[in-house]
């Protein structure tokens, strides 16, 4: 018996070619020897569209969170720094010493894009304190029109 295979098999479907030429299966009669296979397990056009549309609304999503969440890091960042700043310049004014409505400001040059301002206003009770307030401020280039991010540390001192 002499096995014969269709060109058209062969293009459609190699794998049922194979499995023809190796003997598993038996050689199809008639007319639907040139017919493609009818398996049904595949997916259509419509199913892999909405696949992939899904895909991409989830990347999207997965994009934004991640791009907000290194703006939350940035931010929190630039925070820890302002705090270390306005400590730093709190130090330098307990050296020089604190007098009655003191107002000054200033830039950190190691430091661009920050600017401090530190007020001292005497305290009626108890006589002799003073309250000491120290502001730092910086431009925040994530927020919507260049937020001014500011942080104010506080403390009381006695003369």
């Amino acid at each position: 018996m002499r096995l014969r295979i269709p060109l058209w098999n062969l293009v459609f479907s190699p794998r049922m070619c194979f499995f023809r030429v190796m003997g598993f299966m038996q050689e199809e009669t008639g007319a639907s020897r040139c017919r493609r296979p009818q398996c049904g397990n595949g997916f259509t056009l419509v199913e892999v569209l909405a696949a992939l549309t899904f895909l991409a609304v989830a990347g999207l999503a997965v994009m934004h969170a991640n791009r907000s969440n290194m703006d939350t890091l940035t931010n929190a960042q630039r925070m820890d720094e302002a705090q270390v700043l306005a400590r730093s310049v709190l130090f330098d004014l307990h050296r020089e010493g604190v007098s009655d409505l003191m107002d000054r400001d200033g830039t950190f040059e190691e430091h661009p894009g920050f600017s401090w301002q530190a007020r001292a206003f005497s305290m009626a009770r108890p006589e002799g304190w003073y309250r000491l307030l120290v502001s730092v401020r910086w431009t925040d280039p994530t927020a919507a029109g260049d937020k001014v991010r500011e942080v104010r540390v506080e403390e009381v001192l006695a003369k």
